[in-house]
């Protein structure tokens, strides 16, 4: 219909130290009825890479959503209800 929804979340992890690209971290959505899940990958082909932030598209249901990351450290983070239609800029904590 020509309209433009938030029924997205991009998800943009960076991790600490040494892993700054966020490779190998997992992000867990859910929403009432659904749960997603994608890891931070890299090798998409020869002298390339693609975008590796992670994107989610939402039915349009309007319900509220949280999202979980998992660092490589073992480390998680969850975000309740999180703005949609944005990527989030999400960076590890260097705390223990």
């Amino acid at each position: 219909t020509g309209q433009e929804s938030d029924s997205w979340l991009g998800v943009d992890m960076r991790g600490a130290l040494a892993n700054t690209g966020g490779l190998g971290m997992r992000a867990l959505l859910r929403t009432p009825e659904r749960a997603w899940v994608d890891w931070v990958m890299a090798g998409e082909s020869y002298q390339s890479s693609a975008d590796s932030r992670l994107l989610f598209v939402l039915p349009d249901s309007g319900q509220p959503v949280s999202i979980e990351i998992t660092w490589l450290s073992g480390a998680r983070q969850k975000i309740l209800e999180p703005p949609l239609g944005r990527y989030l800029v999400l960076v590890e904590s260097q705390d223990p």
